[in-house]
């Protein structure tokens, strides 16, 4: 008789342990904004998990909508409290870079978020992104060089920032 009731105390301690902290997860999917129900990833099968997200983190994810991103955190089925997050594509299907936009030695480049190096953007590609040093940007495009990226398709994202530090 005891060891039945082991079984079902571990069996309670493990639900409270999950209801309260969360599993760990690991979620890919395509960004979807909700004007109500906030930031989302849809799933290429189908349905889609809910994202709590820093007050620092937010605004970056939104500005992402239709980008492929795989999150790490904690949560249920519905929701993930995001740890972490990395982009893997952009809607063009192309290798994706997010950073702070900054001048290098007289290269406009950014330190990249998902590999933390920095990344010189090749001059001729990247004419109409000498405004926004200073901003976050996600650029899409291919290896052109060593550590030079040619842009094909950006977006300067929300919100301007003057810290060039990873925030991961």
């Amino acid at each position: 008789m005891m060891h039945g009731f082991s079984k079902l105390w571990m069996f309670a301690w493990f639900a409270v342990v999950v209801s309260v902290g969360g599993c760990a997860r690991n979620v890919q999917g395509v960004v979807t904004v909700h004007p109500t129900q906030g930031v989302s990833l849809a799933h290429v099968y189908g349905g889609a998990t809910r994202l709590t997200l820093s007050a620092e983190e937010e605004p970056l994810l939104m500005a992402l909508g239709g980008h492929s991103v795989v999150v790490d955190g904690r949560g249920g089925a519905q929701r993930v409290r995001v740890e972490h997050w990395r982009v893997l594509e952009g809607p063009h299907a192309l290798p994706v870079w997010i950073g702070v936009l900054q001048l290098r030695g007289g290269e406009l480049g950014l330190f990249d978020r998902n590999s933390d190096i920095f990344y010189c953007l090749e001059k001729e590609s990247s004419k109409q992104l000498y405004s926004s040093i200073g901003r976050w940007a996600v650029v899409e495009g291919f290896v052109d060089g060593p550590h030079t990226v040619r842009v094909m398709y950006y977006d300067v994202l929300d919100p301007t920032t003057q810290d060039v530090s990873v925030s991961d």
